[in-house]
């Protein structure tokens, strides 16, 4: 049976929720997946999975804590089934079309079409690892890196938490420029550089693991021009302060960092927070709720 069928926990959550729910799936599962719902901008569905039976009564009574802890309420009870082995991947790359962002025009190697005249190619595959094109955080990045093209130049960027690299591989598609893909997740950090190849820009992108801006690759690489987070709203906002002294300073030139992963309802509070350390809004875009930010030191 353990063979044939896979054990998935399921359950319904904010967005606040959504990144501390998946860490503590990750403690029960050996993958776990979130996906939003289209038709409901603050509903998250976090799912995990396991090749042996789950412990029911334990992690039933883990997810329960942790959200009396926050104060909040699951949108839908933790559900457990069981599910019969399928090729995710593969079944998402028949659905995966391709997306035009401005310039950009990502697609999977199962597009057979000619690539729009003037626009830039992504080659992606979707994965296991966030960041396709077709989110409103990924879009709005997107979008922002095409309105710095028009007016700067930059020699040293930063991608903090780098997913599938599609940041990484779109900065070097529009500046010479070296660039350090970061990311927790070791399998986000595999499938940047495997991404990075495939798009012929591996030899300017580094990827590393890294728990924020610690790993000495990172300390050693910046004063950076440019950095891009696309990540969720707690950890943009713990790493404001060292968001800040990674980039170059106002007397050394100045230099911009491309924010996202944000609801429109909560970047108040992250922008208060780099505020604090001494970035000002220069400009924004809000796509299907997500608010992408350009901050300027």
């Amino acid at each position: 049976m353990e063979n044939e069928f896979l054990w998935r926990a399921q359950i319904h959550v904010s967005h606040r929720a959504v990144d501390s729910v998946c860490q503590l799936f990750e403690k029960f599962c050996m993958a776990v997946s979130w996906f939003e719902n289209n038709d409901k901008p603050n509903e998250w569905r976090v799912e995990g999975y396991a090749g042996v039976a789950l412990d029911k009564t334990y992690m039933t009574g883990e997810v329960s804590r942790f959200f009396l802890d926050i104060g909040e309420t699951p949108l839908t009870p933790l559900r457990y089934e069981l599910v019969r082995p399928r090729d995710w991947l593969k079944l998402n790359a028949v659905d995966f079309k391709p997306t035009l962002v401005g310039r950009f025009f990502i697609h999977g190697s199962h597009f057979r079409g000619p690539v729009p005249f003037g626009c830039r190619s992504i080659l992606l595959d979707p994965g296991t690892a966030f960041g396709s094109g077709e989110h409103g955080s990924t879009m709005g990045c997107l979008a922002m890196i095409e309105k710095l093209e028009k007016v700067h130049r930059f020699c040293c960027l930063l991608d903090m938490g780098c997913g599938s690299g599609i940041l990484s591989i779109a900065m070097a598609k529009v500046w010479p420029a070296s660039i350090i893909a970061a990311d927790l997740d070791s399998e986000a950090v595999r499938v940047t550089a495997r991404n990075a190849k495939r798009n012929g820009v591996a030899k300017r992108i580094m990827s590393i693991q890294s728990k924020g801006y610690n790993a000495k690759r990172i300390k050693s690489g910046g004063p950076y021009d440019l950095i891009t987070a696309n990540i969720f709203m707690r950890p943009l906002i713990s790493m404001a302060q060292d968001l800040s002294r990674n980039l170059r300073r106002k007397d050394k030139g100045g230099s911009f960092a491309i924010l996202s992963g944000v609801l429109e309802s909560d970047g108040r509070r992250v922008l208060a927070a780099h505020r604090a350390h001494g970035l000002r809004l220069c400009n924004w875009i809000v796509l299907n709720g997500w608010l992408t930010m350009l901050l300027r030191r």
